[in-house]
């Protein structure tokens, strides 16, 4: 600026040095001006074009000086952000990180505490912030209430100038959750002006006191911003740790008609301690292992502990209702059992909120009943029932968290329920996690947060995001959800080290289902048909044979021989009958048009080829879902089925395959030639997909091995034991590394029920004589008398012990 002032100054000196000089020039005498004047304009136009020379010098110089200021300017500039980049990364204070809640108790109320609710409610928290120090390398947790009034109340900018808001704060005395002694003399913080503006818009009061579930989802690593003291953190794993402890304590347990085995004792020690921490329990075991058992044990126990003032509701599907409640009589008799199911179905008394209401209704400690009745008793069950503890089995099927059914247990278990929630199902996820979620929102409910939130931060990620790129990253996500999810689920598989030392080589359950409505219908036609026309044609064939003696002693004679061939035509026309009523307990399309009755049109919807028109079908379809899904990294199992009937093979594998598009259900029967029995079982052993082999007695039970499955199924009962056990020896041989399922399904107050009963009791009679496993019990050593009391057996009817009607899970 100085020296555009003097270029000024010389500039206009010299045009008035110009001026005076020119106007002397003019004053002269006009003699010299007639004698100079050439000489004079010539000078003047030189003097003219030098000053304007130099004029332009000067314009050119000050654009250069302008030029140079501005790159300096700019210089500037960088150098100054330069220096403050290396200013804040090379800074020797630390950064004070996101506020959080820090929960403690005091020490010597968590060592005594012995249950959740005791821990919830000595416990406190407090807001905090945290800073990392490097010498000595701790981490320091402030308290937000005495670091909020030492932060400034400026303004945040969009500065240019990175870092300009920051503030260094002096942590001496300043430390709560830590403590003050932990801190060296003269440490610093960095709080930025994000941070600033976090920790002044917290509330200056404490924060709420932390629910239960808060400390759980802390604990386990779902809440980010709550961190909970070691004390804590050492309390909530003694008394809830990590899944099923070694050595974990078993409850004592009076009433219970079995022995737990070591991993069944375990799981009823886990679900107890979650019960009395008042979580819930997802138990996810292999089909076979004993969830039944488990759970039976558990409710013994919830009686004893006086917390069965009102029954426990069981949620089944209908073709397992009639299992449960031969489960309980067999294995826990002393627990009162009711169903509620049919169109007379009342509820007891002690789970009515006013029991004034029934004076007279029934005391239980446990109330079976349907997914659908719950669906549909929803309105009743809101306003009368509330219960103690309740059961799902089966618990898939509340996987879609929007259907009907689902959100019908949900609002019973909210509303109803206390905080005694078990959901047992051996497939817990078979598409997508969402159905985890869902069967959570039972269990636990809020737990696992919201379903958009859980399919943000899991589903998504886990399920749609699989590439190389995210492997790591979903590595660690689903570490996490692991690890959020095991203290609440148990999952124990056959093939599992501690499980599979405790088993033996072969399982058999028994699984006891019902008649449906079609069904029933037509086995009660059936049965009444064909009991008038054997009944009727012997009593007229021996009142003939009783007309033809002479003598007294001649009928006699004739009475008795027309007794013995009136016996031999009944045998055989009860046996045919016996077989359609089998055959409708399969399927009402089983059925052959020789028994079918006039009355009851065979193309009504009610007997049509629909997996749902058949409890024993229903049944089965259910089984191979959790058979055949794959589950913790291996492939679904194979299975054999074994049926009597042919035209019962072709019904099963019509609904198999469409029940499981992706499987390729085989058969093997008389019509096939042996060159395409082989080509089947090479393709049972060696194709994945080809995951079922159903097969007739005849054909499939003797002579081959099938070793690929580790499930047999016996669809109807054979009526002669020994062909029977040779069939379930197909997969049960030498060269089988797995424990072998045997399942019989069997329909209750039918035949079936009784002939088992039947065929149990006379083995039994013959072992005793002659021990032998060998030991053929045939039909055909059935009396008479014994075959039609088998076919005047009713759907109504049910004398056998409940021990017989068992689903005999593994004991």
């Amino acid at each position: 600026m100085e020296g555009r002032l003097h270029l000024r100054s010389f500039s206009l000196s010299f045009q008035a040095l110009l001026w005076l000089t020119f106007e002397a020039f003019s004053s002269s005498s006009a003699d010299m001006a007639h004698t100079h004047s050439d000489e004079q304009m010539g000078l003047c136009v030189h003097l003219d074009s030098e000053l304007r020379l130099m004029d332009e010098h000067r314009k050119a110089l000050q654009r250069d000086r302008e030029k140079h200021e501005e790159d300096l300017r700019v210089a500037l500039q960088k150098v100054k952000a330069i220096n403050m980049e290396i200013q804040r990364n090379g800074s020797r204070h630390p950064e004070l990180h996101v506020p959080f809640i820090a929960v403690q108790g005091p020490a010597d109320q968590l060592a005594s505490a012995r249950r959740l609710g005791e821990v919830e409610a000595c416990v406190s928290g407090e807001w905090c912030a945290s800073v990392e120090l490097q010498k000595p390398a701790v981490e320091i947790c402030i308290l937000v209430r005495l670091l909020a009034p030492l932060l400034t109340e400026e303004p945040v900018t969009e500065a240019t100038e990175p870092g300009a808001t920051n503030q260094v704060l002096r942590l001496d005395g300043l430390c709560g959750a830590s403590g003050a002694k932990d801190v060296p003399e003269s440490s610093y913080a960095v709080v930025s002006s994000e941070r600033a503006a976090e920790i002044r818009a917290i509330p200056h009061d404490r924060p709420p006191k932390p629910h239960a579930l808060t400390l759980l989802r802390a604990w386990l690593g779902l809440e980010l911003h709550v961190r909970l003291s070691k004390e804590l953190s050492d309390t909530l794993e003694r008394l809830i740790g990590r899944g099923v402890a070694k050595g974990q304590e078993v409850p004592l347990l009076e009433g219970l008609g079995a022995t737990l085995r070591i991993y069944q004792a375990q799981g009823f020690a886990w679900m107890a301690s979650n019960v009395r921490n008042g979580l819930g329990c997802l138990l996810a075991d292999d089909m076979g292992l004993g969830k039944t058992l488990q759970s039976i044990a558990l409710l013994l126990h919830l009686r004893a502990e006086q917390q069965l003032a009102r029954p426990a509701l069981i949620v089944a599907p209908l073709s397992v209702l009639s299992n449960w409640a031969a489960e309980l009589a067999k294995w826990a008799p002393t627990l009162r059992c009711c169903i509620y199911h049919g169109p007379n179905r009342v509820l007891p008394k002690n789970c009515l909120r006013d029991e004034s209401s029934s004076p007279n209704g029934a005391v239980v400690d446990v109330i079976l009943t349907t997914y659908h009745l719950v669906r549909d008793d929803l309105p009743v069950l809101l306003e009368k029932a509330h219960f103690s503890a309740m059961v799902l089995d089966e618990a898939q099927a509340i996987k879609n968290r929007v259907s009907q059914i689902t959100r019908a247990v949900l609002e019973i278990a909210s509303h109803s329920v206390g905080s005694v929630r078990i959901a047992l199902t051996g497939t817990p996820v078979e598409n997508r996690l969402s159905e985890l979620h869902s069967i959570f929102s039972f269990i636990l409910p809020g737990y696992l947060g919201s379903a958009r939130d859980f399919e943000k931060e899991f589903g998504k990620p886990l399920e749609k995001d699989a590439s190389p790129e995210t492997e790591s990253l979903r590595s660690a996500l689903r570490s996490r959800l692991l690890t959020a999810i095991r203290p609440f689920v148990l999952r124990r598989c056959k093939s599992d080290e501690a499980v599979a030392s405790d088993l033996p080589p072969k399982i058999e359950l028994l699984h006891t289902v019902m008649l449906t409505g079609g069904q029933r219908r037509l086995y009660e036609a059936v049965q009444k048909q064909e009991l008038d026309r054997v009944l009727g044609a012997a009593e007229e064939r021996l009142r003939l044979e009783q007309l033809g003696g002479d003598t007294a002693e001649e009928g006699a004679a004739a009475a008795s021989g027309a007794d013995l061939l009136s016996a031999s035509v009944r045998a055989k026309e009860v046996l045919s009958t016996l077989h359609a009523l089998q055959q409708i307990c399969n399927h009402p399309q089983a059925l052959g048009s020789k028994h079918w009755p006039a009355e009851l049109i065979r193309q009504a919807p009610e007997f049509n080829k629909s997996a749902e028109n058949s409890g024993k079908m229903a049944r089965l379809l259910a089984l191979l879902e959790e058979v055949l899904s794959p589950r913790d990294g291996r492939e679904g199992e194979k299975v054999l089925i074994f049926s009597q009937y042919v035209h019962t093979v072709q019904l099963l594998q019509w609904s198999i395959e469409k029940a499981f598009p992706m499987i390729k259900a085989l058969t093997i029967h008389g019509g096939l030639g042996i060159s395409e029995r082989e080509e089947q079982i090479q393709r049972f052993r060696v194709d994945p997909r080809c995951s079922v082999l159903i097969m007739t007695l005849g054909t499939g039970g003797v002579g081959l091995n099938l070793a690929a499955a580790s499930h047999v199924v016996h669809y109807d009962r054979c009526w002669n034991p020994a062909r029977e056990a040779q069939a379930t020896d197909r997969a049960h041989r030498i060269g089988q590394l797995r424990t072998v399922v045997v399942h019989r399904l069997v329909t209750q107050g039918t035949l079936e029920e009784r002939l088992a009963q039947e065929l149990r009791r006379k083995a039994q009679l013959a072992h005793e004589v002659i021990p032998s496993d060998a030991t053929p019990t045939d039909i055909t050593t059935f009396s008479v008398q014994e075959l039609m009391d088998l076919l005047k057996m009713g759907p109504g009817d049910s004398e056998a012990a409940p021990s017989n009607r068992a689903d005999r899970e593994l004991r």
